[in-house]
Parts: C-alpha cells; structure tokens; sequence
C-alpha cells in the first residue's frame, strides 16, 4: 500500500464517511420532493446544505490524504530504484543496455510521478463513489440486485483483460525503444573520443 496500514484505514475510513454522505444527500433530497414530505422547507434546505459541505469536505481530505502517501511513495520508490542502481554489480551493467536502464528511468519513474497519485485518488473515489451508489439504488429497488452483481463480475473480468493487454503493449514499447536510447547513449559517450 502506498502509505502503510494507518493510510489505508485513515483514507478508508474518510472515504466511507464522504460517501456514505453523499448517499444520505441523495437519500434527503428524495424525502424532499416526495409527496410525504412534512417538514418546513428552511428545515430540508439546512440540512441538505450541511450534509453537501460535509461531503465536500470529506472528499478533499481523502484527495489530500491520498496525495501524500503518493508523494511519499513515489520519493521511496526513487530513492530504493537509485540505491539498487548504484549498487548494482559491474557484469549487471555490462548484460544490462544503457538504453534499457534510460527507458524504464525515464518512462516508468515519470509515470509514477505524473500519474500515480492522479490514478490512485481517482480509483479509490471512484469505487467509493460506485459502492455508494448500489447501495443506494438496491436499497431503493431491491428487484436490481442481483442485475448488479452479475454486472460488477462482468466488469471486473473485462478490466483484467484490458491492463493485461496494456501490460503486454507497455513491454514491447520498452523493448523497442532500448535499442534507440542505447545508440544515442553510447554515440553521446563517443562524440568526445571522435572530436
């Protein structure tokens, strides 16, 4: 996990709670406009009010939470991959293309760095938000239950497909683009010796 145990349940605990009142949100305005409604309309609009800041609040506390283990993450991560490197054994170095050690720097840590936290904070809403919403609609509508949970297994194996398929084509563009960045590495560290 990206920040230990106490991020998951700190930013679990966040996210259940800014989710949970976000569905109470939907849950009083339904009560709002129904025909049984008897409270007075300041009285909803308040507590409607409240609840959307409180929500507001949590899910900016979950995207700061999740910022930070990120952060903290992707400098470990830099931190072990250099160390790794600078202890690596001279016959690794000598098996092992510069262009190869150029494209997983580059590409690989860039991507951590650009996309990691954005990826993290948007799945983890995102599936808080999702398990908010069919609590939700099952518990207005019994009837679509199992209609959901056939639907989440289908997704769920339409997803493993598609980040194996993005694995697999991620590899053979690292591959590819080794052979290049180790001629361009290696005629850099030659233009001294033909000068």
């Amino acid at each position: 996990l990206a920040g230990g145990f106490l991020w998951f349940g700190t930013a679990l605990t966040v996210g259940l709670v800014a989710y949970t009142l976000m569905a109470s949100t939907d849950l009083w305005l339904a009560a709002w406009v129904s025909p049984q409604n008897t409270r007075s309309v300041n009285y909803r609009a308040t507590i409607y009010i409240l609840l959307s800041l409180s929500q507001s609040v949590c899910v900016m506390a979950l995207s700061a939470i999740n910022a930070i283990a990120t952060n903290r993450a992707s400098r470990n991560l830099h931190h072990h991959s250099v160390e790794r490197l600078l202890h690596a054994t001279s016959t690794w170095y000598e098996r092992t293309p510069s262009g190869r050690i150029l494209s997983r720097f580059s590409g690989d840590l860039s991507m951590v760095d650009k996309l990691f936290a954005y990826v993290l904070d948007d799945t983890f809403q995102f599936a808080l938000l999702t398990l908010a919403l069919l609590v939700t609609i099952s518990y207005i509508v019994h009837e679509i239950t199992p209609v959901l949970l056939v639907g989440m297994v289908l997704y769920g194996f339409t997803m493993i497909a598609v980040n194996r398929t993005n694995r697999q084509a991620k590899r053979e563009t690292n591959a590819a683009l080794s052979p290049l960045l180790t001629c361009v590495s290696e005629t850099i560290a030659g233009s001294s010796v033909i000068h």
